[in-house]
This record gives C-alpha cells, structure tokens and sequence, in this order.
C-alpha cells in the first residue's frame, strides 16, 4: 500500500481578496452536516480536546475546534483514487477548495 495522501480544505473569500485571506468553511455543526451528506463522520469514540476526527470513505478527516467557527480541515486519503472523487464533490457542493500541502496545487 502506498502512503498517505493529505489535502487541506479551505474556502477563499473572492477572487479579489488577498492571498492569504480565507472564510471559515462554517460552524462546527455546518461543517458536520457538509461532511455527513458525503457518508463522512465520527466513528463514535470520545472527542479529543480541540480536535473532531470524521471517518468517510478511504479518508480520515481532523477539524481543529479552538473556536466557534472552523477555518480549515486536514484530510488523510487512504484510497486515493476513491477518496479524492469522494471529496471532489463534497468540496463542490460547499464551495471549498482543497490543496496538497506537499505540492501546493490547488483543487475546486
């Protein structure tokens, strides 16, 4: 098996706004509901302090939840190939962009 792939998902303000400038994808339980419609979501272990760990198919997501709104998601793909289709459309239908930390590219 190959190794693993990582993805972090963001959503940008417009077009005109600085590089840097992000908007938050949405409050934890709107982030929640985004990734549950795509068969993503918590496998029923406890919470971790600060962290939600989602499960969904061939990926493993981690939400940082230091404040009300969430900024950023970082996902594991597991099955690339199955994965990556998977978090195409969900990052279509909540108007998120995805990048490869390792490459830099940017997808959505």
């Amino acid at each position: 098996m190959g190794r693993s792939r990582q993805m972090v998902l963001t959503k940008r303000l417009d077009e005109d706004a600085p590089a840097g400038e992000l908007a938050p994808l949405g409050s934890l339980d709107e982030v929640l509901e985004v990734f549950s419609r795509f068969n993503t979501s918590e496998d029923g272990s406890p919470r971790r302090s600060g962290m939600v760990v989602l499960h969904g198919p061939g990926m493993i997501v981690e939400i940082p939840t230091f404040s009300d709104t969430i900024n950023q998601a970082m996902v594991t793909l597991k099955d690339d190939d199955y994965a990556f289709t998977v978090l195409w459309r969900l990052c279509r239908s909540a108007g998120w962009k995805m990048t490869d930390p390792e490459t830099g590219q940017t997808f959505g």
